[in-house]
């Protein structure tokens, strides 16, 4: 699940780097060769690096309320966490412009990495982000259907253009399906090992 999780994660955060680009140039807005090496450091170095410091920002003000047995600490270190991941997105974004979502995910890589020993209820924290994940997952997936339904209810799209969605998808899926294939023997052999069957599961996931 972690494997899924992560992958998917990172795929998002340069997805989002690729598309805003791209939609630079639809608008006009054209980069030379420097230009579009200055956004992807910006949008792919710069955003890890800013989610880095505020980890560790929330891991110093997790390790001083770490008391353990103490309810009002729970609490603490549960908006600490919670803080944390939506201001890393948000001052990334919106502040920094570079990519709120590799900036969250560096965030919480530090986190996972340095806040566990010094966080007083594993079971309450794990709860919290839990039902945060049920819920953002299912105002998403809402949101998605009701703009998909919207826009599949529009005079302008016809029947050539469900045809071309349908083969866009499999040829999305070609490539990914390259990719997890030229780099199988990498990561078979990285931490657990991805087995034939993960393998088929990233390819597959790439559905979204």
């Amino acid at each position: 699940t972690m494997q899924i999780t992560g992958e998917s994660l990172m795929n998002d955060g340069t997805a989002i780097v690729l598309f805003t680009l791209f939609m630079d140039f639809y608008n006009g807005r054209a980069r030379d060769a420097g230009g579009i090496a200055a956004f992807f450091t910006q949008m792919s170095i710069a955003g890890p690096l800013l989610g880095l410091a505020l980890g560790l920002l929330a891991v110093g003000w997790m390790s001083e309320a770490s008391r353990k047995f103490s309810h009002s600490d729970v609490i603490v270190q549960t908006a600490v966490t919670v803080c944390c991941a939506y201001l890393s997105f948000f001052l990334g974004e919106s502040e920094a412009r570079v990519s709120g979502v590799l900036t969250t995910v560096a965030a919480a890589l530090v986190l996972a990495k340095f806040a566990w020993p010094v966080v007083v209820s594993h079971e309450a924290l794990e709860n919290v982000w839990h039902a945060f994940e049920y819920f953002d997952n299912t105002l998403i997936f809402m949101l998605a259907g009701v703009i998909t339904r919207r826009a599949m209810s529009s005079p302008n799209i016809v029947g050539r253009d469900y045809a071309l969605c349908l083969m866009l998808y499999a040829l999305m899926t070609l490539i990914r399906a390259l990719m997890i294939f030229l780099f199988y023997p990498l990561l078979s052999n990285m931490g657990p090992g991805t087995t034939p069957k993960d393998a088929l599961f990233t390819v597959y996931g790439g559905l979204r």
